[in-house]
C-alpha cells in the first residue's frame, strides 16, 4: 500500500487530504504514480505537477520522475508555501 498526501491548496484543490493505493511490488515510478492518481483523482496531473509544486517521498524530496516507489511509502505533494 502507498499512502499519497496533499497539502494546503493541493488539499482544496483534490478535494482529498490522503489516497492509499494499492501496491504489492516495487518499481511504480513517479510518473506511474501521477498516472494512477489521475485515474482515481481525473484532472489531478495538471495540479500535481503545476510550478513550484515539490514531491517528498518518505520526507526527502524527489525530483526524478523515474524514482522508484516501494510498498510502505509516503508519498507527499507540497505547494510552495507563503509566510508572514
Amino acid at each position: 500500500m502507498l499512502e499519497v498526501r496533499f497539502f494546503a491548496r493541493l488539499r482544496e484543490a483534490l478535494g482529498r487530504e490522503r489516497v492509499r493505493l494499492p501496491l504489492e511490488t516495487p518499481g511504480l515510478t513517479v510518473e506511474g504514480l501521477l498516472s494512477a492518481l489521475e485515474a482515481e483523482i481525473p484532472g489531478s496531473r495538471g495540479q500535481l505537477t503545476a510550478p513550484g509544486i515539490r514531491l517528498a517521498v518518505n520526507q526527502t524530496f524527489v525530483e526524478d520522475e523515474n524514482f522508484a516507489l516501494n510498498p510502505g511509502d509516503e508519498v507527499a505533494f507540497l505547494p510552495p508555501v507563503t509566510g508572514g
